[in-house]
């Protein structure tokens, strides 16, 4: 016994000296470990919204450690969100040059690539082709029968008029029924078409020779119109459109013209019958669509498409040589009208005049009596023989699908994670009315658990707004109207609204806080007078610093002369302010003090970052402006998890990856954070 002890011992002795020796031998690298501190610093500054703080972090984490490929893509998207996308673009492609092939990187570049240039100008819709199909037939959709028009909503959803069934059915935008509606006690009698005005709705009803107006619940408020021949009656109404100053139109089938009504019903005109003008004998009007004061009509009986003025005068025809039985119609944008032709949708041109077949469908169709432009510029397309609804989709936004990024991910209820994810099509316009059937979220390659969209895109959001008013020589003659304007401004926005004012001096120096104006102060600021070196770029960009950390809707109302002096992009270049409006959607509100003045350079960076210009002296003034930007959809949807992830007591980065998927479109893109120090 005593010998093995003495052998025990000696190998003890070996292995405690062996320990330190195999400790010393494999030093730390301490600069690896600064890197990645840095990049947990740069990591929460990003999610934060604070990009300037995430940028030095993330450049102090390449310089200690620049071969870190994780970093370099983190330090490149900072500069993206930033506005400085020739420096992104260019570490992107550096990266993926000097690594393995990445998918989703190239298609950043690609995205990043297409909105630089004048993808958005120059995009006219071409080939389109089915994406998906609802058919009545299938047990899990409602049996409606006989649909014969569509009426789109801005949040992304569709109501469906089934004259065959006496119905209109809703549908969220997977095609899943949420509403079902025959009129209550006063049963619909075979609706035609439907269409929304504010929060109303009206039904065409073909058999009851009337127009049905409904809230927006479907209780039924009110009719106008009754069967006769005379001025105001009507005989099986059709397709209804409304212009721009609330009138509405029906297309009279069996009077054979066109009925012009005031939102309360009153008959104003009619148009289509027989005059020098317009001598049609046989005329028999579809489909309808209002563009710039002109009404656009389809015409069966001629197979083409009369257009009025809106006063009921006849201007033009044409198509006669390329439609066989035109009904519905609608505007893809303002440039280009679609006509349902039996099988197939057409495209006409109406700058160049020039027809084109948009979607061929003969393969799937029988008869489309209708068309309409959804929310994410995909066409519904109404079958009415076959009981389906088509969802038709450009055929390159199927092979390239969206533009999806973590906006910010809010760790601090761990596990409860908060992440904003934007959703885009490769123009850059919003997809809206999505839920969390079509986002999968994993971390680390695991499915999270409970899923929830807590905001939509569309949903009410809190609002903050910067007025950013222009400090020049120029607007010293609009004092007054600059006070009542910044007046009407926070009148507007209310108790609810966050608000700030900036004047667009050389240092951006904010000049009043959320809900602490101190009008005085205003009145004193606006009252003197302009320098000379005014900064508009400095000015810009510090007011959309200002409300990037902050959630919810972000506008920025520029109040100015439309005038710029020499020095007015020298700091920040017009593409870069751009840019950095765009890609944080801080939305952009000039409002001109000019007589009737737009800048060029103000008008461009409205373009780019979303918003409108307002000429103040215009009768509207700035009446409309807050509804304008509560209407404005967003790119942001707020969705909470349950994390799967052991958090390492704080010290572990973990990976998040999203796919969005609507029907056949997808995108995704992969991200990460920090849980706080203190989570077990």
């Amino acid at each position: 016994m005593k010998k093995r002890y003495t052998v025990f011992s000696r190998v003890g002795v070996l292995i405690i000296l062996f320990i330190p020796i195999v400790l010393f031998s494999q030093p730390i690298d301490m600069d690896q470990v600064e890197a990645r501190e840095e990049f947990r610093l740069g990591v929460g500054s990003y999610h934060l919204g604070f990009f300037g703080k995430a940028l030095q972090s993330f450049t102090d984490a390449e310089r200690l450690a620049p071969r870190d490929t994780e970093i370099r893509t983190w330090l490149a998207r900072t500069y993206f969100r930033l506005g400085l996308e020739d420096t992104a673009l260019s570490m992107w492609r550096e990266i993926i040059a000097g690594g393995k092939p990445n998918p989703l990187l190239s298609h950043t570049i690609q995205v990043v690539d297409l909105r630089r240039g004048l993808g958005r100008e120059l995009y006219r819709p071409q080939n389109f082709v089915v994406n998906y199909a609802v058919n009545s037939a299938l047990k899990e959709y409602h049996d409606f029968k006989r649909p014969s028009a569509v009426q789109g909503n801005p949040d992304g959803t569709f109501l469906l008029s089934a004259y065959g069934s006496n119905e209109v059915v809703k549908f969220n935008v997977n095609t899943l029924i949420t509403g079902i509606y025959r009129g209550g006690i006063q049963s619909m009698n075979h609706p035609f078409d439907i269409i929304k005005h504010g929060n109303n709705f009206f039904v065409s009803e073909f058999e009851g020779d009337k127009i049905v107006k409904y809230d927006q619940d479907f209780v039924n408020i009110g009719s106008f119109g009754e069967r006769g021949i005379g001025n105001g009656q009507l005989l099986g109404p059709q397709f209804l459109a409304i212009d721009e100053n609330d009138a509405i139109y029906v297309t009279d089938w069996g009077n054979r013209r066109i009925s012009k009504y005031d939102m309360e019903g009153n008959f104003i005109l009619s148009m289509g019958r027989k005059s020098p003008l317009f001598p049609e004998m046989n005329f028999k009007p579809t489909g309808i669509a209002v563009r710039n004061e002109e009404v656009f009509v389809a015409d069966q009986f001629k197979k083409q498409i009369a257009v009025f003025d809106i006063h009921g005068n006849y201007l033009r025809s044409f198509g006669e040589d390329i439609l066989s039985q035109p009904e519905g119609i609608a505007f893809f944008d303002d440039n280009t009208l679609l006509v349902a032709d039996t099988k197939r949708i057409l495209a006409f041109d109406c700058d160049n005049e020039v027809w084109s077949i948009l979607s061929d469908l003969e393969a799937v169709a029988e008869r489309i009596t209708d068309i309409t432009v959804t929310a994410n510029n995909d066409i519904l397309a109404i079958d009415f023989d076959a009981n389906k609804v088509f969802i038709v989709s450009e055929t390159t936004s199927l092979i390239s699908g969206y533009f999806v990024q973590f906006e910010r991910i809010d760790a601090a209820e761990f596990p409860r994670i908060k992440a904003e994810i934007s959703v885009e099509d490769l123009l850059g316009n919003p997809v809206v009315g999505l839920t969390q059937q079509n986002f999968f979220i994993t971390e680390d390659s695991r499915y999270v658990r409970d899923s929830r969209v807590e905001i939509r895109n569309t949903d009410d959001q809190p609002l903050s707004a910067i007025i950013v008013v222009e400090d020049s020589p120029e607007m010293d003659q609009y004092e007054e109207e600059i006070k009542l304007a910044i007046n009407n401004i926070i009148g507007l926005l209310g108790k609810n609204g966050r608000l700030k004012i900036m004047f667009a001096r050389g240092d951006g120096i904010l000049e009043a806080d959320y809900n602490d104006i101190d009008h005085q102060r205003i009145t004193t600021l606006v009252e003197a007078s302009g320098t000379e070196n005014w900064s508009v770029d400095r000015g810009l960009r510090a007011a959309a610093g200002e409300m990037i950390p902050s959630r919810g809707r972000r506008a920025v109302i520029y109040l100015t002369s439309a005038t710029m002096n020499n020095n007015a992009f020298s700091l920040y270049s017009l593409n870069e302010v751009a840019r950095y409006y765009r890609n944080n959607h801080v939305m952009f509100y000039p409002v001109y003090f000019g007589m009737f003045e737009k800048n060029r350079e103000i008008e461009y960076l409205c373009t780019e970052a979303g918003g409108k210009s307002y000429l103040y002296f215009d009768p509207d003034g700035l009446t409309t402006l807050l509804q304008d930007i509560e209407k404005q959809a967003g790119a942001t949807y707020l969705v909470s998890y349950i994390s799967p992830t052991n958090p390492d007591f704080g010290k572990r980065f973990i990976p998040a990856d999203v796919q969005v998927v609507l029907h056949k479109k997808s995108g995704r893109d992969e991200s990460g954070y920090y849980p706080p120090r203190d989570v077990k």
